[in-house]
């Protein structure tokens, strides 16, 4: 785009049909603007979001309003931004003249699109709701770097069923961006990352995330405080009508579900997005339209869509350790995934510590496989594969025939277990590696016998 052609439809004068004329004089007095332009350049912004063809039957018609292409299309960087977006919107080469006429229409379509959208809603709550939509493009691709879909690939390590099931619904939510409702939980153990996917997941899509603690529950009056509290510190625009609360188009987050009790759970369910209006007790109303409402929870719940998470392995968490913790070797990490239970969390906690346990030797020593062992024997209490004294107990008695979903009692240890290979899930049925659980024990013979870890 050169010099020449803004310079050519700055000097243009535009004139809109006698029905526009009408429009942008009622919207502009309905908005309070200074001026009418205000309200045409919104106008043309507005139908470049659509994306059908527009109709052509204000052509003809140059009775309207008259204005010179430098006042509709604002200061050079706006009017190029806009004649941009005319262009790629074209998808083709477009002769100055038959640009000029797309200025036009997309302005009196705009008018008209702008009028049909104030049916229900104040000018003012128009603007603003603009607003939040731009936060979530209609244009993403389908490849590329910095698309969602990359995004949030890039952000998950493993998991890779649910990963698939998450850009499945990433897909959704960008092909149904007006009217999406979503309510979904993620099911899995403590430290597993169920926080940091469902904040990548809205990162990706651009949507900011309202988090809710227990003691944002104890009644609807504090649970609405806390919603307009954090919608303003995130310098998020929301309609602050009096009568009704209304959320825009965000992710609702709430943790630890499985520790809720039941009214506190009543609560939670008024917040799943649907476009009619929720009354609360003491005469709330709450109205959350579009979004998307995200449940972390270390057990089902049953009225959602739910998302489980697999067993880690050894590669994957030291994946996660090296992207969070600077230090040590691949092989260190390694040894820390198994020392942290191949559990993210636990994991980079174990690494922070084996970090500092380095730099407060007599010497401070840089963090190698040396200091890891001396921290798996003294202060861990683990051998070299990660396993304690109760770990052992339990592989004992699995060996001896006990049934491995009977006598481990934890998710979070029957997830370790499988990651270590002792036992697979298969279609929901446990198989026991007995040559491996065999070889482990035969070692702490030895280790016993000889002293060595």
């Amino acid at each position: 785009m050169n010099g020449q052609l803004l310079e050519e439809i700055n000097s243009t004068m535009f004139t809109s049909s006698k029905e526009g004329r009408e429009i942008i004089t009622e919207l502009t007095r309905k908005a309070g603007f200074s001026s009418e332009n205000i309200i045409s350049r919104l106008a043309i912004s507005r139908s470049l979001q659509e994306n059908d063809q527009f109709k052509y039957e204000y052509a003809a018609d140059s009775r309207g309003k008259q204005i010179r292409g430098k006042t509709l299309l604002g200061k050079k960087e706006t009017a190029l931004v806009m004649l941009a977006m005319l262009l790629v919107k074209h998808g083709e080469l477009i002769e100055n003249d038959d640009l000029k006429t797309q200025i036009r229409l997309h302005w009196e379509r705009g008018l008209r699109l702008i009028k049909k959208d104030l049916q229900d809603k104040e000018l003012s709550q128009l603007i603003l709701l603009y607003a939040q939509n731009a936060a979530l493009s209609a244009n993403y691709s389908d490849s590329g770097l910095g698309t969602p879909q990359a995004k949030l690939k890039e952000s998950i390590v493993g998991q890779q069923l649910l990963k698939n099931q998450l850009l499945n619904l990433q897909d959704e939510i960008i092909e149904n961006q007006e009217s999406f409702s979503e309510v979904i939980s993620l099911v899995g153990t403590e430290g597993v990352g169920k926080t940091h996917i469902i904040n990548e997941f809205a990162k990706s899509l651009g949507l900011e995330v309202l988090n809710i603690d227990k003691e944002h529950l104890k009644n609807t009056s504090t649970l609405i405080s806390h919603l307009r509290s954090s919608l303003q510190q995130k310098g998020v625009l929301f309609s602050d009508e009096k009568e009704v609360f209304t959320i825009p188009k965000v992710i609702i987050s709430i943790e630890n579900f499985h520790k809720l009790e039941e009214k506190e759970i009543d609560l939670i369910k008024h917040l799943r997005p649907m476009p009619s209006i929720k009354y609360l007790s003491g005469g709330s109303k709450l109205k959350f339209p579009v979004g998307a409402l995200f449940i972390s929870s270390q057990a089902s719940v049953e009225w959602t869509r739910m998302f489980y998470f697999e067993p880690y392995s050894r590669a994957e968490v030291s994946q996660i350790i090296r992207r969070s913790v600077q230090g040590g070797t691949e092989e260190v990490r390694k040894y820390i995934a198994l020392s942290g239970r191949l559990n993210p969390k636990l994991s980079i906690k174990k690494m922070q510590e084996a970090v500092n346990f380095a730099k407060n030797y007599e010497k401070p020593k840089p963090l190698s496989e040396a200091v890891v062992f001396d921290l798996m024997d003294n202060v861990w209490k683990t051998n070299k594969v990660g396993l304690s004294k109760d770990d052992i107990e339990l592989l004992q008695l699995i060996e001896n025939g006990a049934l491995p979903d009977v006598v481990i009692e934890r998710e979070s240890d029957l997830h370790f277990f499988v990651g270590q290979r002792f036992i697979n899930l298969n279609e929901g049925n446990i198989e026991v590696s007995y040559e491996r659980i065999r070889r482990i024990l035969e070692a702490e013979k030895l280790k016993e016998d000889n002293g060595n870890n």
